[in-house]
């Protein structure tokens, strides 16, 4: 996974309003680690945030974070609200570009690419 989007709304919800957030990720529920730690003041809409910290091995971004288990814990909310609201959650993977120079039959055009993986 390389980022989260969480959809929240301070003026909505007010104190069920998260105000910080701690990502972990493992391979299972047992050694679940620390990978990030988010601060918030007064969320609206979409924020999205890198998982890692680490740059990545071309310098130029941040690198994914392989793991089968992801937890977030709302550590705290706006006015010490005991609830809380989180109205949309998307945890997004790297893009990658699948075609490469020594693939002979390369689809590009959408009715190609519809019928190149079996569902």
């Amino acid at each position: 996974m390389q980022k989260i989007s969480i959809h929240l709304s301070f003026p909505q919800d007010d104190s069920y309003t998260p105000s910080a957030l701690a990502i972990r990720a493992g391979t299972g529920p047992s050694d679940l680690q620390d990978v990030r730690v988010v601060t918030l003041d007064k969320p609206e809409g979409w924020i999205t945030f890198d998982v890692s910290s680490e740059p990545n091995e071309e310098g130029d971004g941040l690198a994914p974070v392989y793991a089968y288990v992801l937890q977030i814990i709302i550590a705290a909310n706006h006015m010490s609200g005991k609830d809380t609201h989180v109205r949309g959650l998307k945890v997004l993977g790297p893009v990658e570009e699948h075609a490469s120079d020594d693939d002979p039959f390369a689809f590009t055009s959408p009715a190609f690419k519809m019928y190149e993986t079996v569902r």
